[in-house]
Formats: structure tokens, sequence, C-alpha cells
């Protein structure tokens, strides 16, 4: 026996978007949804999906737009469930079509029905990428997704994780206490491998588990999958430990505390060894709670009692710390035999201060604009008083400004993105559209990048999630070839490189080519500073901008 499901057009389509109605069982699954939004359509087409449950195989038949940026377009099969449970499956491809991010997997989601709602899921991508899996996930309702590929060698990542002829096995659990979201990959379903965790706030008490499917094109064409071995269960209990530290920058001889914050899922207590290697050449002092340190690894013998518990240290830099030789970042690790502490892993040496104003942007009096150059796209000061980029260029839009002899500077600046999946953040050391350093919006990431001859590449790379209509602060923090990246007040990254030794300042958008940008543009910019820096010759005179 087996029960089929299709939504038929684009009609049950937008009543599905308001609530799902109740079917009979797909095999452990009771609801199921194509993600569309009439008002806000992410294309053009749209066609209905399907799933089939047979002898517990699943065949699931789904196309849409994508699963990504600030709303999806796809399938979704689930069951809504309270607490902490998981869900895997085994998943393989039928016929993915073209398109490379096409996309199969386990998902858990906070509204099922909704295409904006935040979700955490574990994806096999298709075509030609068939063998690579990605984690993705989306913070905020309505908000930017992240994506990061899983990789076998950690912490090389050298080695994407294959799917074999068989498929490969997925699993996502939720720790509803802590809102923290794990992925787990496996070659055979028993021994099972933990790919990517994160932390999620903001869910409700039920949430839905279940398959997703999207084939990533504007078409008619419907992806297949088979999937498989699909349990839906209660988690086991679960540990999360999550370092914090006093300082995001340090000089020598300076001390700094750091601490573990322990959460343990389960009824009753567990005993657990957990390692913390500190920075090199950092002293170890203070240690709670018994533990002992061995060649600058402090190791516990910890029996944590369910819910929050709390480990600490203290560690102190040498007196003669030298980044040319050390490097600019001082580096954490640690974990209890299963996973890897969370939270913060570096600080940073900086031992600069960002001095008196050069020159600076208000743009409250539109004649500013004359005294920038525009390399490449759209740009004006509008009414507001800000520095817009208000047309899309389908390619890098670079406007530059000051002194082609600018070396040791500080930079910052106000930054807003108006549409979805747009980029936007400082340039500097710019000589023209082929050849500058900028620090930026990347795809719901934060990216140093390096344009030099027109190659461009990615000097450093991080996760993070774009947040649309909010001003948030770019800086960069430049001494000889070295680059402190700041966003919001907090260091990113330290980043050395002797490319570009001086150029102009400036700004950097990307908005995608037909990108409807309205009246209010598709980035804007405000209060636009550039700093002079000096190195102190005192390590007890510093500033963090």
């Amino acid at each position: 026996m087996h029960r089929k499901i299709v939504l038929w057009g684009l009609m049950s389509m937008a009543l599905l978007i308001m609530g799902s109605p109740a079917f009979a069982q797909y095999g452990i699954f009771d609801n199921a949804v194509d993600w569309y939004s009439p008002d806000n359509p992410r294309g053009t087409t749209k066609v209905a999906g399907s799933v089939v449950e047979e002898d517990g195989i699943y065949t699931i038949e789904g196309n849409g737009d994508d699963i990504w940026g600030n709303d999806d377009e796809g399938f979704f099969v689930y069951t809504e469930k309270t607490g902490d449970w998981r869900l895997s499956a085994r998943v393989s491809w039928i016929d993915p079509g073209a398109n490379e991010w096409a996309k199969i997997g386990v998902s858990i989601r906070n509204k099922p029905a909704m295409p904006e709602s935040s979700h955490y899921s574990l994806d096999l991508r298709g075509a030609d990428y068939g063998d690579q899996i990605d984690a993705q996930w989306r913070v905020n309702e309505g908000g930017g997704s992240s994506d990061v590929q899983i990789f076998e060698d950690a912490p090389d990542n050298t080695i994407a994780v294959e799917a074999t002829g068989d498929g490969i096995w997925l699993r996502v659990t939720r720790v509803s206490a802590i809102g923290m979201f794990l992925s787990e990959y496996s070659y055979d379903g028993d021994e099972w491998i933990i790919a990517h965790s994160t932390t999620i706030d903001g869910w409700a008490d039920s949430v839905a588990y279940g398959l997703a499917i999207t084939n990533h094109d504007d078409n008619d064409f419907l992806a297949i999958a088979e999937v498989d071995n699909v349990v839906l269960e209660e988690a086991p209990p679960i540990t999360n430990i999550t370092r914090s530290l006093d300082a995001i920058t340090f000089v020598g001889g300076q001390t700094v505390n750091a601490a573990l914050d322990i959460f343990y899922s389960g009824g009753s207590a567990t005993d657990l060894t957990i390692t913390e290697t500190v920075p090199a050449g950092f002293v170890i002092s203070d240690i709670s709670d018994g533990g002992t340190d061995s060649g600058g690894v402090i190791t516990w013998n910890y029996s944590a009692n369910p819910g929050a518990s709390k480990l600490t240290y203290k560690v102190t830099a040498p007196a003669d710390y030298d980044p040319s030789v050390t490097g600019y970042g001082a580096k954490w690790s640690g974990g209890d035999g299963s996973s890897e502490i969370k939270g913060p892993s570096n600080i940073y040496y900086f031992n600069l201060t960002v001095g008196e104003e050069i020159f600076s942007f208000d743009f409250d009096d539109a004649s500013q604009y004359d005294d920038w150059e525009d390399l490449a796209g759209f740009w004006d000061v509008n009414e507001d008083g800000y520095f817009v980029e208000y047309e899309d260029a389908g390619g890098p839009l670079v406007s530059l400004t000051g002194d082609p002899d600018l070396t040791d500077i500080a930079i910052t600046v106000q930054g807003m993105g108006f549409v979805a999946d747009a980029d936007w953040g400082i340039v500097f050391r710019g000589t023209d559209i082929n050849n500058f350093y900028s620090w930026q919006f990347v795809n719901a990431g934060l990216d140093m990048i390096l344009y030099s001859g027109g190659t461009r590449s990615e000097l450093h790379a991080e996760d993070y999630d774009e947040v649309l209509n909010v001003w948030q602060k770019f800086q960069v923090i430049i001494k000889g070839n070295v680059f402190y990246l700041l966003f919001d007040d907090e260091i990113h990254a330290v980043v050395e490189d002797d490319t570009h030794a001086a150029g102009q300042v400036g700004l950097f958008g990307w908005v995608n080519a037909g990108t409807d940008v309205g009246d209010t543009g598709g980035i804007a910019f405000d209060n636009f500073v550039v700093s002079s820096v000096v190195e102190n010759t005192s390590v007890g005179q510093w500033s963090l901008y």
C-alpha cells in the first residue's frame, strides 16, 4: 500500500502557505507543502511537487527557484514535534536536473509552511555536485541564508564528503533548551560523523522535521530523489561546550580570563574528559574544578550535572610577544572527545592607535559626490544624506576617493543593504577597477578580497548572516601590510598581504543584474571617515578604534 500527495497549481500552493491541510500519513510524515509566495515569487515558474511512500522508500519530486536567500521555493514533507528530536535518512538522486545547487536533504523548520521561515538543513547537492553535502541555515525569519560545505579531513578541509552509488545518510538534531542544531553524516548508517553545528534562538516549542527538495531552476522540471532509512526519534543527551574570552585583542604580558559554559541535556550527571589547548607560549593559571596543565593543554575529568555549569581559567600572553614571528592571532582549540568547543577561538595582537581624522563624508551635502570617482556602477547622494548605489550593474560597483598615496590609515563607514544577496563594504588601496582590496558582505558571509590584475582572491572568508535595512559598521585598520578587519566594533581577522602598497579608499557594492532596487537603491552608505594610524611605543598605550 502507498499514498501519494500532489499539490496542484499555484492557487493550491498559495493556500498551503496559509496553512497545510491534514492528509493521511506519508510514511512517518503527516503534512506537505510547496513553498511559493504569490505576492513575492522568487521566479516566474512553479509547478506541483509530490511524495510517494512505499515500504519505507520515499520518492520525492519537486522544483522551485531555490532554498536560499530570504525565502524558499521547493517541496517539503514533514511532521511537527515538541522537544529534542533528530531526523535521519539515506538520500540519493534519481534525476537532480542540471543545476549544481539542486538540493535534497533533511531539514528542521520553525514555521514549515512559511517560505521565509528560519531553518537548519543538511543537503545533498545536484548535477555534477551530487557527491557534495552542505549544511545550510537561516537564522532570522526573512533574513539571509548561510551555507558551508562539509569536508572529511577537518581542519585541513580538502577532501569533500562523497555520496556513494547507494547515496549518503544525513541527520539533523535539535536541542531546544539552548537553540542548538547539529548535523551529521554517515556512509553506512551506523557510524555517524559530526558535520556542523550552530545556535538559532527564538523558535517555537513545536517545529517541523522533514525532507526538502528543490531543483534551483526557474522552469517546470521536477527534480527526483529517493529517500529511505528514514527515522525520526527523540534525541539522546547532548553536551554543548562554549568558550568565552574577556578580551578580543591583547598585548604582551596581558592576562585574559577564559570560561567554558557547559550544557548537558540529559536527566542525570555524566562524566566528561574535556581538553583545552591554549595559544603557544601563553602561561596558564587559576584552573577551576581540579583541571591540570600539561604542556599548554588543560584537562578536566568533570562530572557534568543536567543543565548549565561552568569551568574557568586564566592565560597570560608572553611579555615579549612578537607577532611577526608568532602571528597576529592567538588560537585556542578544545573538545570533549566527541565535539569541538564552540565560541571564539582567536584573539588578536593589537598595538596600534587610531589618530586624527584625515577626511570624512557625512553626505548631508549632495556636492560631496563631486569628490568621488565611480569606476563601475551608478552612485549618487540622495535626499536622505546617504551615498547610494541606485542601479544594478551585474558586476562590481566601485567608487573611490582620497589621495592615491594613502598607506597607514583607518577607515570606517556605516553600510546598509536593501535587496537580498547584495554585496557591500569598504575598498582600500585601490588604483582602478582591477586592483584593490575590499572588506565586505558576500553571499551571507564576510570576506576580505584581493583584486589584482582583475583576478579575484579571497584572503579571509567567514559565515555571517546579512540583515537588510539595518545600519552596520565596516572598519579596516591598516598598518604596513597588516590589515585589521572589524565589523560592528568587533575584530574578525587580521590579514597580511603585500600585493598593493598604497591607493585610494572607497566603497564596494554588487547588485545582481535585473534586481529591482526601486526608489531607494540597492545599497546605502553614511559617515565615511578616514583617520591616521600610528604604532604605539609603549604596549601600555593602545586602543581598539
